[in-house]
């Protein structure tokens, strides 16, 4: 019998800012590539807005909560105004979009959202369209079962090429610091079971702790080419400096060693061939940062980098370790 082939049907989205309007902040959504035709144009996004309403509902620590499905008849009144402020904000990001756009969006499957480096219009890329909200079917674009949302940053120097494929060396950086909070040791066994499974080999996974600092990564990438950094540990947002997030390494002398995106990128070039980068923190991709770490990573060559947009419990941090390997594995 033959094996039954899946029908994908992709729409590729581009975005481009339109400089040549007066009010700079008009934004061009071009489809490059759909199975239906879908009429888009010039349109005006509220990114600050948006992302700003989107800051907030994490600080309130909704996805860990409560992870926007149906609200069950028993739900905490909180929980419950937290939900329905999710859907409003995913009612309004999705109105961003041009009408004809948002007629076809849920009846494909992929969803690629592209941007050129460099360009202002690549911010578009860091809204949450996951939340998307679909009044008439009652559901988030994320969650609908067969919607994959990708996004892609076009024209960015890769530094090596975008493959990841066993056997791959990690080096698992473990950045403990008291400030905000010290990681549990259920979260650090829990990821190093994780990856060392992933790995399949010992001599293939190091471990980068007791310290995780900036000197015994640098000299763990001296001594050995990897292919994949993980880090765990803190992630902040420096609203003080152009909202810059940065990584808390942990020195040897116990005090916190911050590190931005362009500086870890410095790090990482001792070893050459690094393909992907794992940030197990806070505010990696942040929606509101500037300057992000996941961005300018990204920016510098690197050709896959996981990041979170916001802040992440413990508990999920643990289970995405778990799910993310296990997949990779």
């Amino acid at each position: 019998m033959k094996d039954s082939q899946t029908q994908i049907e992709t729409v590729v989205i581009r975005f481009t800012r339109q400089i040549y309007y007066e009010d700079r902040a008009v934004y061009q959504a071009e489809v490059r590539e759909s199975p239906v035709l879908l009429r888009v144009g010039p349109f005006q996004p509220d990114i600050e807005e948006q992302l700003e309403h989107f800051r907030k509902l994490f600080d309130k620590r909704v996805l860990a909560e409560h992870s926007y499905e149906e609200t069950p008849a028993d739900m905490d009144p909180k929980l419950e105004l937290a939900a329905r402020e999710l859907a409003d904000l995913g009612t309004k990001l999705y109105e961003l979009l041009p009408e004809a756009l948002r007629e076809g969006l849920p009846h494909l499957l992929q969803h690629v959202f592209e941007a050129k480096a460099g360009d202002q219009a690549d911010r578009l890329l860091s809204m949450p369209w996951e939340i998307s909200y679909l009044r008439e079917l009652k559901i988030h674009l994320g969650l609908m079962p067969r919607v994959i949302i990708v996004r892609r940053l076009l024209e960015a120097v890769r530094q090596a090429s975008p493959l990841v494929a066993p056997p791959f060396r990690i080096a698992h950086v473990i950045a403990d610091t008291a400030d905000p909070e010290p990681i549990s040791p259920d979260l650090k066994t829990a990821e190093c079971t994780a990856i060392q499974q992933a790995v399949g080999r010992d001599d293939f996974y190091t471990l980068v702790a007791h310290p995780g600092s900036v000197e015994c990564l640098l000299d763990h990438l001296h001594q050995q080419s990897y292919q994949i950094i993980h880090f765990l540990g803190h992630g902040k947002v420096d609203e003080h400096f152009s909202q810059q997030s940065y990584l808390l390494f942990s020195g040897e002398d116990g005090k916190s060693q911050v590190v931005t995106g362009e500086q870890l990128q410095h790090l990482i070039s001792a070893t050459p061939g690094v393909q992907l980068i794992v940030l197990n923190a806070c505010h990696g991709a942040s929606v509101v940062a500037v300057n992000t770490i996941a961005m300018q990573l990204v920016y510098s060559g690197i050709p896959y980098v996981i990041a979170m947009q916001g802040e992440v419990l413990q508990k999920a941090a643990a289970v995405f370790a778990q799910t993310f390997y296990a997949a990779l594995q």
